[in-house]
């Protein structure tokens, strides 16, 4: 996944949760396949979108890159533990 279809996908989950007053903390929103979906134990191994939740594009446009990095840079630390 590329940093601009990541970025996609967390536009699309904050407009998709924009009415939604809370996450459910029990549950991990993330990607699948081109979208996002809520996991209780994100087994399929999505990246995280949550943090998009409440956020404006521009917001999300700034952020997404590094989020997505954070990600790969964690992935990569599990691997080599």
């Amino acid at each position: 996944m590329n940093v601009e279809e990541y970025t996609e996908i967390c536009l699309r989950f904050a407009e998709d949760t924009k009415n939604d007053g809370e996450l459910d903390d029990g549950r991990f929103f993330v990607t699948y396949h081109g979208g996002w979906t809520s996991s209780c134990d994100n087994s399929h191994g999505g990246v995280g979108v949550r943090w998009a939740f409440g956020k404006n594009e521009n917001e999300i446009r700034r952020l997404a890159p590094q989020k997505l990095s954070e990600w790969y840079q964690m992935m990569e630390k599990s691997i080599i533990s």
